[in-house]
């Protein structure tokens, strides 16, 4: 047990690196996509200034909710990404195939065993396929799902490997279609 207890406390810092890299990285993604204008060295080497706007994008309620619920989380994990380089460790970047942005919390559950029909995963409403969920797969929640929204965002993972991300319908505990909920 001592042995689990001490992966787990040496995971957490690689974990909120992630998951700080995650927050930051999509919270200026939306900015960004509303025309931000970036001023911090990483801001300009990871997003296009060439169309930029303002400094006080005008987002539609939905982008505002989630970068509300990004900076929450920023906070919550006492994100501190350095702006002042030009990299940003474990960036993101497949976030730039999704509209909406999904929004990481860094608190995760999941359904075991999909017991459910083949299904598929979007980069958003009515979007490209980017990949399938097929019986047997693990069906990963790492972020928020919009208040009233008919999809949220899925990580579906098959042997442990990731093997897409997306949007889909959410998937409820009643309704049968996984052989256990965790978390």
């Amino acid at each position: 047990m001592r042995f689990v207890v001490a992966l787990l406390l040496m995971a957490a810092p690689a974990l909120a690196d992630k998951v700080c890299a995650e927050a930051w990285f999509a919270r200026n993604l939306i900015a960004d996509r509303g025309g931000y204008c970036f001023g911090s060295p990483l801001g300009q080497a990871l997003f296009d200034n060439s169309d930029c706007a303002t400094k006080q994008p005008a987002l539609s309620a939905a982008d505002a909710r989630r970068i509300a619920l990004l900076r929450s989380t920023e906070i919550e994990w006492s994100c501190a990404v350095d702006t002042d380089s030009a990299v940003l460790p474990h960036a993101p970047e497949h976030l730039r195939a999704f509209d909406p942005v999904p929004a990481i919390t860094g608190y995760e559950s999941a359904c075991d065993g999909w017991l459910g029909p083949r299904t598929f995963v979007r980069s958003g409403p009515g979007g490209r396929v980017m990949g399938e969920i097929v019986s047997g797969d693990t069906v990963m929640f790492l972020h928020a799902t919009d208040e009233g929204s008919s999809l949220e965002f899925l990580t579906v993972m098959r042997d442990g490997v990731v093997v897409a991300r997306g949007w889909h319908p959410p998937i409820l505990p009643e309704a049968g279609q996984c052989e256990m909920f965790a978390g």
